[in-house]
Protein backbone atom coordinates (compact mmCIF):
# COMPACT_ATOMS: atom_id res chain seq x y z
CA UNK A 1 0.00 0.00 0.00
CA UNK A 2 1.80 2.98 -0.79
CA UNK A 3 0.18 5.04 1.79
CA UNK A 4 1.76 3.04 4.65
CA UNK A 5 5.24 2.72 2.79
CA UNK A 6 4.92 6.33 2.65
CA UNK A 7 4.48 6.45 6.41
CA UNK A 8 7.38 4.18 6.90
CA UNK A 9 9.35 6.18 4.98
CA UNK A 10 8.53 9.69 6.91
CA UNK A 11 8.84 7.73 10.18
CA UNK A 12 12.61 6.74 9.20
CA UNK A 13 13.64 10.07 8.12
CA UNK A 14 12.17 11.38 11.40
CA UNK A 15 13.66 8.72 13.67
CA UNK A 16 17.15 9.74 11.73
CA UNK A 17 16.71 13.38 12.74
CA UNK A 18 16.31 13.12 16.20
CA UNK A 19 19.47 10.95 16.31
CA UNK A 20 21.19 13.36 14.44
CA UNK A 21 19.62 16.41 16.71
CA UNK A 22 20.43 14.56 20.03
CA UNK A 23 22.72 12.14 21.66
CA UNK A 24 21.78 8.42 21.46
CA UNK A 25 20.13 7.90 24.51
CA UNK A 26 17.99 10.55 23.98
CA UNK A 27 16.99 10.13 20.76
CA UNK A 28 16.18 6.25 21.58
CA UNK A 29 13.53 8.38 23.92
CA UNK A 30 12.55 10.81 22.04
CA UNK A 31 11.80 8.19 19.12
CA UNK A 32 9.52 6.48 21.47
CA UNK A 33 7.34 9.17 22.67
CA UNK A 34 6.86 10.84 18.95
CA UNK A 35 7.16 8.15 17.02
CA UNK A 36 6.28 5.12 19.09
CA UNK A 37 9.37 3.07 17.79
CA UNK A 38 11.09 1.74 21.27
CA UNK A 39 13.19 -0.83 19.45
CA UNK A 40 16.25 1.11 20.37
CA UNK A 41 15.67 1.51 23.97
CA UNK A 42 18.46 -0.25 26.18
CA UNK A 43 16.37 -2.66 28.51
CA UNK A 44 17.92 -0.78 31.53
CA UNK A 45 16.34 2.50 30.89
CA UNK A 46 13.06 0.42 29.91
CA UNK A 47 14.01 -1.21 33.51
CA UNK A 48 14.39 2.02 35.46
CA UNK A 49 10.93 3.63 33.46
CA UNK A 50 9.50 0.76 34.69
CA UNK A 51 10.33 0.60 38.40
CA UNK A 52 9.44 4.52 38.64
CA UNK A 53 6.14 3.29 37.16
CA UNK A 54 6.11 5.55 34.38
CA UNK A 55 6.67 3.15 31.65
CA UNK A 56 3.52 4.72 30.04
CA UNK A 57 4.84 7.77 29.47
CA UNK A 58 7.32 6.22 26.19
CA UNK A 59 3.57 5.76 24.65
CA UNK A 60 1.51 7.06 22.04
CA UNK A 61 -0.79 8.37 24.33
CA UNK A 62 -4.13 11.12 24.33
CA UNK A 63 -2.01 13.79 24.67
CA UNK A 64 -0.15 13.28 21.77
CA UNK A 65 -3.55 12.78 19.90
CA UNK A 66 -5.19 15.81 21.23
CA UNK A 67 -2.34 18.28 21.02
CA UNK A 68 -1.80 17.13 17.45
CA UNK A 69 -5.18 16.91 16.22
CA UNK A 70 -6.71 20.55 18.16
CA UNK A 71 -3.70 22.10 17.12
CA UNK A 72 -4.56 21.73 13.64
CA UNK A 73 -8.19 22.25 13.85
CA UNK A 74 -8.40 25.19 15.99
CA UNK A 75 -4.93 26.46 13.50
CA UNK A 76 -7.42 25.87 10.51
CA UNK A 77 -10.43 27.22 12.35
CA UNK A 78 -8.71 30.74 13.21
CA UNK A 79 -7.51 31.07 9.23
CA UNK A 80 -11.09 30.78 8.43
CA UNK A 81 -11.27 27.42 6.85
CA UNK A 82 -15.03 26.12 7.98
CA UNK A 83 -15.66 23.50 10.76
CA UNK A 84 -15.81 20.34 7.91
CA UNK A 85 -12.82 20.63 6.35
CA UNK A 86 -11.05 21.93 9.15
CA UNK A 87 -12.14 18.59 10.96
CA UNK A 88 -11.41 16.36 7.96
CA UNK A 89 -7.66 17.70 7.27
CA UNK A 90 -7.09 17.29 11.25
CA UNK A 91 -9.08 13.81 11.07
CA UNK A 92 -7.00 12.41 8.14
CA UNK A 93 -4.00 13.46 9.69
CA UNK A 94 -4.58 11.93 12.87
CA UNK A 95 -5.41 8.97 11.45
CA UNK A 96 -1.62 9.11 8.79
CA UNK A 97 -0.20 9.67 12.31
CA UNK A 98 -1.86 6.66 14.40
CA UNK A 99 -0.42 4.57 11.01
CA UNK A 100 2.61 5.80 11.25
CA UNK A 101 2.83 4.86 14.89
CA UNK A 102 1.07 1.58 14.54
CA UNK A 103 -2.15 2.42 16.42
CA UNK A 104 -1.54 0.90 19.83
CA UNK A 105 -4.92 0.68 21.87
CA UNK A 106 -4.42 3.70 23.44
CA UNK A 107 -4.14 6.07 20.05
CA UNK A 108 -6.71 3.92 18.16
CA UNK A 109 -8.76 5.04 21.55
CA UNK A 110 -7.85 8.32 21.59
CA UNK A 111 -8.31 8.99 17.87
CA UNK A 112 -11.64 7.47 17.77
CA UNK A 113 -12.69 9.62 20.38
CA UNK A 114 -10.94 12.51 18.57
CA UNK A 115 -12.91 11.61 15.24
CA UNK A 116 -16.21 11.62 17.48
CA UNK A 117 -15.61 15.29 18.48
CA UNK A 118 -15.03 16.09 14.80
CA UNK A 119 -18.29 14.54 14.39
CA UNK A 120 -19.90 16.19 16.44
CA UNK A 121 -18.70 19.58 15.66
CA UNK A 122 -19.27 19.17 12.03
CA UNK A 123 -22.91 18.55 12.69
CA UNK A 124 -23.52 21.15 15.18
CA UNK A 125 -23.57 18.80 18.44
CA UNK A 126 -22.10 18.69 22.02
CA UNK A 127 -19.22 16.11 22.58
CA UNK A 128 -19.41 13.96 25.92
CA UNK A 129 -16.58 12.46 26.66
CA UNK A 130 -18.28 9.22 28.70
CA UNK A 131 -20.45 8.61 25.41
CA UNK A 132 -17.64 8.51 22.66
CA UNK A 133 -15.38 6.64 25.46
CA UNK A 134 -18.28 4.03 25.55
CA UNK A 135 -18.38 3.98 21.86
CA UNK A 136 -14.81 3.48 21.24
CA UNK A 137 -15.12 0.33 23.94
CA UNK A 138 -18.18 -1.02 22.31
CA UNK A 139 -16.36 -0.68 18.82
CA UNK A 140 -12.78 -1.91 19.66
CA UNK A 141 -14.22 -5.30 21.73
CA UNK A 142 -16.46 -6.03 18.87
CA UNK A 143 -13.30 -6.30 16.66
CA UNK A 144 -10.74 -7.60 18.90
CA UNK A 145 -13.08 -9.34 21.78
CA UNK A 146 -9.44 -10.27 23.70
CA UNK A 147 -8.87 -6.36 24.57
CA UNK A 148 -10.82 -7.72 27.90
CA UNK A 149 -8.20 -9.00 28.62
CA UNK A 150 -5.37 -6.76 27.19
CA UNK A 151 -3.91 -4.37 30.41
CA UNK A 152 -3.17 -1.68 27.76
CA UNK A 153 -7.02 -1.24 27.03
CA UNK A 154 -8.12 -1.13 30.40
CA UNK A 155 -5.87 1.03 31.85
CA UNK A 156 -6.30 3.47 28.57
CA UNK A 157 -10.02 3.12 28.68
CA UNK A 158 -9.85 3.33 32.86
CA UNK A 159 -8.05 6.15 33.01
CA UNK A 160 -10.11 8.14 30.88
CA UNK A 161 -12.84 6.71 32.66
CA UNK A 162 -11.78 8.03 35.98
CA UNK A 163 -11.34 11.51 34.09
CA UNK A 164 -15.01 11.94 33.04
CA UNK A 165 -16.71 10.38 35.95
CA UNK A 166 -14.11 11.69 39.05
CA UNK A 167 -12.83 14.79 38.29
CA UNK A 168 -16.07 16.49 37.55
CA UNK A 169 -17.50 15.31 41.47
CA UNK A 170 -13.97 16.50 42.58
CA UNK A 171 -14.71 20.03 41.00
CA UNK A 172 -16.72 22.54 42.85
CA UNK A 173 -19.19 24.29 40.95
CA UNK A 174 -19.93 27.96 40.77
CA UNK A 175 -23.77 29.50 40.25
CA UNK A 176 -24.04 30.71 36.81
CA UNK A 177 -24.11 34.08 37.67
CA UNK A 178 -21.33 34.12 40.48
CA UNK A 179 -17.92 36.25 39.30
CA UNK A 180 -15.23 34.10 39.76
CA UNK A 181 -13.45 35.40 43.34
CA UNK A 182 -10.06 37.38 42.09
CA UNK A 183 -7.07 36.51 42.88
Amino acid sequence: WRVREELFWLKRCLRERLYRAFPEKEAAVMSALLLGDKSDLDSELKDLYRRSGILHILSISSLHITIIGMSVYKMLRKLGMPICPAAVVGSVLLLLYGAMTGFSVSACRAIGMYLIRMLAEAVGRTYDMLTALGVMAALMVIDNPYYLRSSGFLLSFGSVLGLGVVYPALTPKLPDNTPCPAS
